[in-house]
């Protein structure tokens, strides 16, 4: 199981995602930052392709 936790990307919020591959994780912090975080999605991370998501995503996994 992978996880990805928002405030280790910077951000004051608490949620987690969890899934077996980080296109899961990518996918499910797509639709976070839509729902709570809806001014870093319209300046930043809608201007972004999935692949630029994943990227910048990487470094914060982590393996159970």
């Amino acid at each position: 199981m992978m996880s990805v936790a928002c405030k280790d990307m910077g951000m004051n919020c608490s949620w987690v995602g969890k899934g077996k591959t980080i296109d899961d994780l990518v996918a499910q912090s797509k639709n976070h930052v839509k729902e709570s975080h809806k001014e870093y999605w319209r300046d930043t991370m809608s201007k972004m392709s999935d692949a630029e998501i994943k990227k910048a995503t990487e470094p914060f996994v982590k393996t159970a």
